[in-house]
């Protein structure tokens, strides 16, 4: 370290010094002439200057203390001078590849020169300028005056620059961080050749397919492949396509791949392939298209060329087409008997059809699906194309059909063995009418209730138009023909029906408007306003503990009354009669159990207070006069009780359901298919009892809470009844008891006839037997969804207690419950 003291001066001019406020010196990071005004006796510290000024008097100060080489000065005329002498090594080299080099560098001047870098540029002429592309640099290390050194270096020519003639320029200080006595001698050129990428490039060269092919067949073929490029080609793909065009996109079907190993440069190779084309293909004009390289795994000098295509023509291969040519049956046919069917089977195609299974099965409608009822099938042998073949098959109508209009379905290949042609012309049906032995009564009574049947007679015309089903949910609504009744503009409006029960949620979204309410009481003034016995009766009585409370805790009453009245709001469910009104009458405590008094008295409070019918869907083995003259007393009255036949599986329907031998009505239930349930009541042989049975299995409607549940049982099939009376009374409010039975009874779906006015003498208000010479009905029945029938479920009773019975499964997302009588 040294230390320069300026005395008798204040300004020191130069290229080499510059200071900071505080007066140190900072380094130059390059050449300049600066000047600087400092106070008398300014102290400066110079050593980590590289550049000094002349100074005459010392200088040993102007060279590097160890080596003796000489710093460069602008006053005593020390620079270096750099140049490339020379670039060796190859004079050619490859697109996509990189060349390896040495140069030689040559300081020229007096002056060491510190480090520096080499710039190289690929270059059209000689000449260095901005249109020139940089390829690389080379940090050089400090290099002595007159010194040279070798160098070696790299480039890299991406597969971006084209082929040809080059230069390939060496520029010594690219970074000009040295000041050198010649700035103009730093550029050293040299001629290169760039030669292309070797690259392979795969094309499909031929596809030997034939012009014309049959679908659902095996395509077996052969290709070429070709490595048009000059290097070899690695393991790749070829992958398969059909097509509606010569374009391949995302459309396009996918056949196969084929496995390609490696192919050398110049190579054209054959290989081998198989597709599949199924049946499911349109008969057409299609493009076999082959796609060398599919993944993209190779490299190619032409990525453009991959693809080759051929036309081919595909057509329908031979195939049988099974079809019922003829189907014979009688027009009608009584349950529980066997029906004789003969049936031609033909095979409209062109080429043999296996052994197959005709299967028959009886509808609702012509739309053939999984409610509909299986009978039996028949096996087939073989069939040649265009021949047929007559065969006959005895099918059993079960006991458990309701009487109505069906169609018998015939469908060849029912177990679809067999490929066809033409898969849409399986099925042939005829219309068949089953009746009951004595075409009126039986085991099911009268049958399926039929609303518009039942309100066609109630205004003396021949029939009420139907309308089209509503399906989903609504399905009893359609199986009862309920929508043809709404459409007719009767919807139970201005009749109120009772509800004897468990108690209603008056509030729930699907109910609270429908709720009837005693306009004449004054709610919780603990007074009995209306005078009727019922303090604080507002919305009913509750007769198990003697108070107002008739809210649904078990959910069985709300349940029944979403079936008859829930509101028609587009959400939930629509109930049967769904502008009625629901009177809670609470007879059944939260357990479901009651007793028979209580009934008794429930039924007497609904018909004092307006209830036109009256739904007890609750029983039990034994009945009491109490009950009995309760019943009775509602008939007279004009009011309508309707009665769940219990769900033990007895022939004969249950207390007080028993008493519709004389009043009222008894209701059985059935699924979605039009089977009684075997769990249900039947009616007995005693044709006095007016027995009908309604939808009452996987019933979906409202439960507490703003819930709805899915339930089964005779409680299920006796609201849907209550909703259908509701439905005539609005039509007709002056309808009697007895004219109500009569009604129904002689439009249920075990009379096969149309029926007669009400101005015929047979409707009285008398307790004779139902008259058989009725003409039944005869409207088509909605198809619904098949479910499955539940167990039978035991019960106990005795003369004094009572209950509805329920399964003991509850899921509270969707509660089902059989409500059986107990």
């Amino acid at each position: 370290m040294f230390t320069e003291y300026l005395e008798n001066t204040t300004e020191i001019s130069g290229n080499s010094l510059y200071f900071s406020e505080q007066n140190r010196v900072i380094n130059p990071p390059f050449h300049g002439d600066y000047s600087l005004t400092l106070n008398n006796s300014t102290q400066l510290d110079l050593e980590p200057i590289t550049e000094l000024k002349q100074i005459e008097d010392r200088p040993q100060d102007l060279h590097d203390p160890i080596t003796g080489i000489a710093y460069a000065s602008t006053i005593s005329n020390l620079l270096p001078d750099l140049t490339i002498d020379n670039i060796s090594g190859g004079i050619s080299a490859n697109v996509g590849q990189s060349l390896n080099f040495s140069y030689t560098i040559t300081n020229r001047g007096n002056a060491l020169a510190g480090i520096n870098v080499t710039k190289f540029y690929l270059s059209r002429d000689i000449f260095l300028d901005s249109s020139d592309s940089y390829l690389n640099f080379d940090a050089v290390s400090p290099l002595g005056a007159t010194m040279s050194r070798s160098e070696s270096a790299s480039v890299y020519f991406n597969n971006n620059i084209n082929p040809g003639t080059y230069y390939l320029l060496a520029q010594a200080d690219g970074f000009n961080f040295a000041t050198e006595t010649n700035e103009t001698n730093n550029i050293t050129s040299r001629i290169l050749q760039l030669n292309p990428v070797s690259q392979p490039d795969l094309v499909i060269q031929s596809v030997s397919v034939p012009a014309q092919q049959t679908s659902a067949t095996q395509l077996d073929f052969s290709y070429t492949v070709s490595n048009l490029g000059n290097s070899k080609a690695a393991t790749s793909l070829t992958t398969f396509y059909l097509s509606n065009n010569a374009t391949l996109d995302s459309s396009d079907l996918c056949l196969t791949t084929d496995y390609i190993t490696t192919v050398e440069a110049g190579i054209t190779r054959t290989e081998s392939a198989s597709v599949y084309l199924n049946n499911t293909l349109n008969i057409g004009t299609y493009y076999l298209i082959a796609q060398a390289d599919s993944l993209g795994a190779v490299a190619e000098s032409n990525e453009n060329n991959n693809l080759f295509y051929k036309t081919i023509e595909l057509t329908n291969a031979p195939q049988p087409d099974l079809s019922i040519t003829t189907l014979s049956l009688p027009t009608t046919a009584v349950i529980n008997t066997q029906l004789n069917v003969n049936y031609t089977l033909t095979n409209l195609g062109n080429n043999q059809a296996g052994a197959n299974t005709t299967k028959f099965y009886l509808s609702n409608d012509t739309t053939l699906d999984n409610s509909d009822i299986y009978l039996n099938s028949e096996d087939v042998n073989q069939l040649q194309s265009s021949t047929n073949i007559i065969e006959s098959v005895s099918l059993q109508l079960s006991n458990t059909l309701s009487a109505g209009v069906y169609y018998l379905f015939a469908v060849s290949d029912g177990n679809n063995c067999v490929i066809e042609s033409n898969e849409t012309n399986n099925i042939a049906y005829q219309t068949i009418t089953i009746t009951n032995s004595n075409n009126v009564y039986s085991s099911s009574g009268y049958g399926l209730i039929n609303a518009s049947a039942a309100l066609a007679k109630v205004l003396g015309v021949n029939a009420i138009p139907s309308v089209p089903n509503l399906g989903r949910n609504e399905w009893d609504s359609d199986l009862m023909n309920v929508p043809a009744v709404w459409n007719h503009g009767y919807t139970g409006q201005n009749i109120t029906v009772a509800v004897l029960d468990t108690g209603v949620d008056r509030n729930h979204l699907d109910l609270s408007a429908n709720i009837w309410s005693n306009q004449n009481e004054i709610a919780n003034n603990g007074v009995d306003d209306d005078g009727n016995g019922y303090v604080d009766d507002v919305y009913g009585w509750n007769f198990i503990q003697n108070n107002n409370k008739t809210l649904d805790i078990r959910g069985h009453g709300t349940h029944i009354a979403g079936t008859i009245a829930g509101v028609r709001n587009n959400i939930g469910v629509t109930g049967v009669a769904y502008n009625s009104k629901i009177m809670p009458v609470k007879v059944l405590d939260d357990r479901g159990v009651g007793n028979w008094s209580s009934v008794a008295n429930g039924i007497r409070y609904a018909v004092n207070n307006g209830a036109k019918v009256i739904n007890v869907s609750l029983g039990g083995f034994f009945g009491t006069n109490e009950l009995q003259n309760a019943i009775k007393y509602a008939s007279n009255e004009g009011a309508v009780v309707v009665m769940a036949a219990g769900n033990s599986g007895g022939t004969t329907p249950q207390y007080p359901a028993a008493y519709a031998l004389n009043w009222g009505l008894a209701v059985g239930s059935v699924d979605k298919s039009r089977r009684i349930a075997s769990w249900s009541n039947k009616a007995g042989n005693n044709a006095n009892m007016a027995y009908l049975t309604a939808p009452g299995t996987g019933i979906y409607a409202t439960f507490p809470n703003n819930r709805y549940s899915s339930q089964s049982g005779t409680s299920m099939a006796a609201s849907q009844v209550s909703g259908v009376v509701a439905l005539l009374l609005s039509a007709n409010n002056s309808l009697t008891d007895s004219q109500i039975r009569q009604v129904l009874t002689s439009t249920s779906g075990n009379n096969i006839l149309l029926n007669k006015s009400l101005s015929q003498p047979n409707l009285s208000d008398t307790n004779s037997t139902l008259m058989k010479d009725l003409a039944p009905s005869t409207v088509q029945m909605s198809r619904v969804v098949a479910d499955t029938a539940l167990p039978k479920v035991s019960s106990t009773f005795n003369s004094t207690q009572l209950r509805y019975c329920q399964s003991a499964e509850i899921n509270l997302t969707k509660l089902s419950f059989m409500s059986a009588l107990a």
